[in-house]
């Protein structure tokens, strides 16, 4: 009896967890109201047919599938002689869902192109969804209820993050880590690590450099004067040492004194790895 009761605890706990990530994967279809630059792009209507999506947008189309709550893909454009959107005639795009589900954040990188653009393709629902306040309000009450029941079997205190880097880091050379990937192309960091007692912090600015989203650099500056170059990627990537979520090096700048010295040098490189201790985007007011 024990043992059909335990079984039929896993399959609902299952069926559950599911039907959760088919309704997340649903969160994408239907109707957005599009913009870009701060600029109208139009009406995107998103459908999903079993696991690709695709949008239509005026003069356009995209082809997506959904990845860690993200959708991704690539887009092909109608460009005419007043186009000043700089998408060009194709390209790659990401969406990132807000917690709400209302709105996302849009990236999106032009064929030809090295780099993400930091110029938005950004979306929001209409005021009603479904066509309907009722079938809305129905759909929302349905989805408050298996929610709820979600809550009871699995733990929601740790999050996955939206955003790769966002997030509070542990690391072994710079001490606390703070950083908020605000976009593909501006992301800031914020540091503070104890020597002998005495505190040292510094800042970082960068970009994402990879189109999965898990290469990171950009130049440190720390407050005893010490500045240079931090590459890091995650580890399943790197082979980086187990346990810890990222790995990579800093590459420290020449000194005053050793840029006077008329003698071949060669720059410092410091490995380092980093261990995530929380998800939720961090105050980047101060240091601590």
């Amino acid at each position: 009896m024990k043992k059909s009761i335990m079984s039929f605890t896993v399959v609902g706990i299952l069926f559950l967890l599911s039907f959760s990530t088919l309704a997340q994967s649903n969160d994408w279809t239907g109707k957005w109201n599009t913009t870009l630059l701060g600029n109208s792009l139009g009406e995107l209507i998103i459908t999903k047919s079993g696991d690709i999506y695709t949008g239509t947008f005026p003069n356009g189309k995209l082809d997506g599938k959904y990845e860690n709550g993200n959708l991704t893909g690539t887009y092909t454009r109608t460009v005419n002689s007043f186009d000043r959107t700089g998408m060009g005639k194709m390209g790659l795009f990401t969406f990132i869902m807000h917690a709400g589900k209302k709105s996302f954040e849009g990236e999106y990188k032009p064929e030809g192109k090295d780099d993400w653009q930091p110029d938005n393709w950004n979306g929001t629902r209409p005021s009603s969804l479904y066509g309907n306040i009722i079938e809305e309000q129905a759909a929302k009450d349905e989805l408050d209820k298996r929610e709820q029941v979600l809550k009871d079997f699995a733990n929601k205190d740790k999050p996955a993050p939206i955003k790769p880097w966002t997030g509070t880091w542990e690391t072994d050379v710079l001490g606390k880590l703070k950083i908020n990937q605000k976009n593909i192309a501006n992301v800031l960091g914020k540091y503070r690590f104890q020597v002998n007692n005495k505190f040292t912090n510094g800042d970082i600015t960068g970009k994402v450099t990879d189109s999965n989203r898990k290469e990171f650099e950009g130049h440190f500056k720390d407050s005893e004067g010490k500045s240079g170059q931090i590459k890091i990627s995650y580890s399943y990537i790197v082979n980086a040492t187990p346990g810890y979520d990222f790995s990579g090096v800093l590459i420290y700048d020449f000194t005053p004194e050793q840029k006077k010295m008329n003698i071949p040098l060669t720059k410092k490189v410091v490995s380092i790895k980093g261990h995530r201790v929380s998800s939720l985007l961090p105050n980047m007011v101060n240091y601590n």
